[in-house]
């Protein structure tokens, strides 16, 4: 499997250019992706994304990936209260 191209950029000192992004909107992530942003990193904790949405919309940052190279990753939504924060 080959390395993830941002984890290389970190190792060679090279600040990665990324956009958080609030929305499930496939065609943004693509546009973000041609237009050459190395990361889109997807904020479920502070929008409606759901799990079947964020499924779908990773799987639209993997053809990002594969198209220009574009990695997507996720910030989890916080856990409910009264969720053990350690275990």
């Amino acid at each position: 499997m080959p390395r993830n191209r941002l984890l290389t950029m970190l190792d060679e000192h090279v600040v990665p250019i990324g956009m958080q992004c609030f929305t499930g909107n496939h065609t943004l992530i693509e546009v973000l992706g041609a237009t050459g942003f190395d990361y889109v990193w997807l904020d479920t904790e502070h929008s409606a994304l759901d799990p079947r949405a964020l499924e779908d919309t990773m799987h639209t940052c993997e053809a990002a990936a594969a198209d220009a190279g574009t990695a997507g990753y996720t910030r989890p939504p916080a856990p409910p209260s009264g969720f053990p924060s350690s275990c």
